[in-house]
């Protein structure tokens, strides 16, 4: 699921015509679903606890080898 399918499926469920992109578009309908959006991750960011949930790995490549 990305942004631009949230933002989609929320158009559907609103009433409004749905955005083919977000990033760069200009019209007032799609900056309030973009706006929106932020809220709600801001909103989300700030209730759980999300250094919980990552993790962090380490990746060892060699530059040396024969990648096919």
């Amino acid at each position: 699921m990305t942004l631009l399918t949230i933002a989609q499926d929320a158009a559907d469920i609103i009433g409004l015509p749905r955005p083919s992109a977000l990033i760069g578009i200009t019209d007032t309908t799609t900056r309030r679903l973009v706006s929106l959006s932020n809220a709600g991750g801001k909103i989300l960011a700030k209730r759980y606890p999300w250094q919980a949930l990552l993790k962090e790995a380490t990746w060892t490549t060699l530059a040396a080898e024969d990648q096919g």
